[in-house]
């Protein structure tokens, strides 16, 4: 599954402000239920599911990336918000460098494999340092899409 299946201009957050780890996954989960991508009521879920994850091992990848993901009955397909964080927040990262780039999945249980696909699929276009360069340029989110959609065509 590719990122520009399942983000559009308002499930992007081009300047987060959180200066936490915790808050930016909050700020990421705020753009999913404004995207209508939580089902009513279960933002509790979605959050308690991707903050245990996160918990459990980090997901700060190096090289300014961060997944953080979660398996939630809050959501009903995979999901996923891509945030951009200009000064760079402490996720614990494997090269203890700060991120920039976080791209929050949330997947239902059911369909666990399609998880493994598509973090897979994050990880392949966001090991490309130019990609990672032309996302830290954009000034938006329709920037962002189109950097996205120019690496996966």
């Amino acid at each position: 599954m590719r990122l520009t299946d399942l983000l559009t201009e308002e499930l992007i957050v081009a300047d987060l402000r959180a200066t936490t780890r915790d808050g930016v996954i909050e700020e990421l989960i705020d753009a999913l239920e404004r995207g209508g991508c939580v089902e009513p009521g279960r933002r509790a879920d979605v959050a308690r599911a991707v903050h245990a994850r996160e918990a459990s091992h980090t997901t700060g990848l190096g090289s300014s990336v961060a997944v953080p993901h979660g398996v939630s009955e809050g959501v009903a397909r995979v999901v996923a918000a891509l945030g951009i964080h200009r000064a760079g927040v402490d996720f614990l990262a494997v090269d203890g460098e700060a991120v920039h780039l976080v791209i929050l999945l949330v997947v239902p249980p059911n369909l666990f494999q399609a998880h493994i696909r598509t973090l897979a699929g994050v990880a392949r276009v966001l090991n490309d340092p130019s990609i990672r360069r032309d996302l830290l340029a954009a000034t938006d989110a329709e920037g962002v899409l189109g950097v996205l959609e120019r690496r996966e065509s």
